[in-house]
């Protein structure tokens, strides 16, 4: 077994080993979503009456789409493509009208994903540590603990 994957193994298997990952990514859990009142009633609206083009226009409204879709995120920037393709607007739509309407404010109102707030986590914690980022020109030259 390679020794940085043993190490790696027997850091992860230590005392504290969360509590020390939790240091470089933070994983807080979010607010729940608010979702407007009068968003709340067009999306009802569109709901009971099983309009499909309504209800997905209504909820692509929302910052959080409540299913999963690969599509979802053209629809949403490129609002012009719901009219151009009808085929996936209506499986989307089917989907979200096949459940209960509660379950879709439910699922619409969850909060950030913790896993979708640690971007920029590991880059901020190496830069707590206050060694510099040097270019590799700088890099090649320096003696001192630095990243590249």
């Amino acid at each position: 077994m390679n020794i940085w994957i043993r190490k790696s193994i027997e850091l992860a298997k230590s005392e504290g080993y969360l509590d020390k990952l939790y240091e470089i990514y933070p994983a807080e859990i979010g607010d729940i979503r608010d979702i407007k009142e009068d968003l709340i009633r067009e999306i009802k609206n569109a709901y009971n009456k099983k309009d499909e083009l309504k209800v997905l226009k209504s909820l692509l409204k929302l910052p959080k789409f409540p299913i999963e879709h690969p599509y979802v995120s053209i629809l949403r920037n490129h609002p012009y493509l719901i009219e151009k393709n009808r085929g996936v607007v209506s499986k989307i739509a089917r989907r979200l009208l096949s459940m209960d309407v509660y379950n879709i404010f439910v699922l619409a109102s969850r909060p950030k994903s913790p896993s979708r707030q640690l971007t920029h986590s590991f880059k901020k914690w190496l830069k707590s540590l206050g060694y510099p980022f040097l270019r590799e020109e700088e890099f090649v030259k320096n003696d001192e603990i630095a990243f590249l």
